[in-house]
């Protein structure tokens, strides 16, 4: 079972939102208790001593004891190897160039491209690459949103970030010949300068819809930080800049891989009519980010053998040899096998029920466990035949329960299960589902079980 998290990072417009960004993304992963320390959004604790001191570190530590959290990240370059060594639960550390000269952290992530082992010699387990990129789950809806690649590219979007001390946002505007919507961040100092130079440019102060507003952009201009992800996660083709020297390698490499182009108000015009090249951006974004770093991340620290997905479209084959399995028919209140016909067309109504949420789950290497569905708040489960008899239904039924709790309203979930089902039954009262009683469900007699919420 997941244990409870804290949090420790800072946001302010010197060192801009970024860490805590990505912060929130493995947040939200978390299926427990989370709790931000810093001067950050919805933070639980101000830390009272000096950023990085070893009494910042001994005043988190206990802050986590308090609390009852058995996992700590930390993510800001002022946690150097000293502040590590003083916190005394399981440890991850964000990073992105080595900023410290050791790392004594039991886990280090780097999601940046080009990184190597040989920048962390003496850190412990690393979670290095784009497929642990940490992205906000607010963005995931919009991944499935049509992407066209007009011959012009019209809808243009500046997007620097949280702050943009340096006011990048202005050069990009003034180098434009085409209208822009400008993205202001909520701690850019340059709001009245940029409201004065704004011409044609619409201004969108701190937007709550920033992912829509991407999904609609035909070319971008952005920061070499987070929304580098977001915005190659989206399909969206794009222009980097470097803001702060942290983001150049990444910059550099997204270049290199042709997911990106460097800012040069030379070659706008060029790239704004050559659809062709924007679709390669495009494509080569999609494919980088899957979205699912934050859940590879939280089941590392957590320890956990297996992390939940949404189920896709190209899931459906497997489901369907999930559900004629003959174990898995046998314990199914109908047993006839399923038409592949049949299937899809029940398959593509479930991706687009709203009240119905399916999760694959799968192991550390990639390997498909199983799957829980929840239609409503009843819940069914079942595991791949080479994954049987190792406690990982416990554990499925254990973080579905959890996740849906935490997505879902629901007071309770319900549970239906044949009485020769001997091995599902324990699992659902391993996991605190209590007996209701004997049902009959299509035509089969049905050991009712609930779990409450509390």
């Amino acid at each position: 079972m997941s244990p409870k998290l804290v949090i420790r990072t800072e946001a302010n417009a010197q060192i801009g939102f970024g860490h805590y960004m990505r912060c929130r993304a493995l947040a939200e992963a978390w299926t427990r208790e989370v709790f931000f320390a810093g001067a950050v959004p919805h933070s639980s604790k101000a830390i009272q001593s000096p950023i990085g001191s070893r009494a910042d570190a001994e005043e988190l530590s206990q802050y986590a004891e308090e609390v009852g959290a058995e996992c700590v990240v930390l993510d800001g370059y002022q946690f150097d190897d000293e502040y590590q060594r003083h916190i005394k639960q399981r440890l991850l550390v964000l990073d992105d160039y080595g900023h410290a000269k050791h790392f004594h952290a039991d886990l280090v992530l780097n999601q940046n491209l080009g990184m190597t082992a040989e920048l962390y010699p003496d850190a412990g387990k690393l979670l290095l690459g784009s497929r642990f990129v940490l992205l906000r789950s607010e963005f995931f809806p919009w991944r499935k949103a049509s992407r066209a690649i007009p011959v012009e590219a019209k809808n243009i979007l500046i997007t620097m970030g949280g702050s943009d001390p340096g006011n990048v946002t202005l050069q990009i505007m003034l180098a434009l010949d085409v209208a822009a919507t400008v993205v202001v961040g909520p701690a850019n100092p340059h709001l009245k300068i940029l409201e004065k130079a704004k011409g044609p440019h619409t201004l969108v102060v701190n937007p709550p819809n920033l992912p829509e507003l991407m999904t609609q952009a035909d070319f971008a201009f952005c920061a070499g930080g987070t929304t580098c992800w977001e915005l190659a996660y989206l399909g969206v083709p794009f222009m980097v800049s470097v803001l702060a020297e942290n983001q150049r390698n990444n910059a550099e490499q997204l270049v290199a891989n042709g997911i990106a182009e460097k800012f040069d108000p030379t070659r706008i015009a060029q790239l704004l009519s050559d659809p062709k090249r924007r679709s390669e951006m495009s494509e080569k974004g999609r494919a980088l980010i899957d979205g699912e770093g934050a859940t590879r991340v939280a089941m590392q620290l957590a320890g956990e053998r297996i992390r939940l997905r949404p189920a896709r479209t190209e899931d459906c084959r497997l489901l369907w040899d999930w559900a004629n399995e003959p174990e898995a028919r046998a314990s199914s209140f109908s047993s006839e096998a399923i038409p592949w016909e049949d299937h899809q067309k029940w398959f593509a109504r479930k991706l687009q029920d709203a009240e119905c949420a399916i999760y694959i789950a799968v192991d550390e290497e990639e390997k498909f466990v199983g799957q829980i569905r929840f239609d409503g708040d009843s819940i069914s489960v079942s595991l791949d035949k080479n994954f049987r008899g190792q406690g990982l239904g416990v554990i499925l039924i254990q973080q579905g329960v959890r996740k849906i709790f935490k997505e879902r309203n629901f007071a309770t979930v319900h549970a239906w299960v044949k009485p020769a089902n001997a091995a599902s039954i324990k699992a659902f009262e391993t996991c605190g589902f209590n007996r209701a009683g004997t049902e009959t469900v299509r035509g089969h007699s049905a050991l009712h079980f609930i779990l409450n919420r509390k």
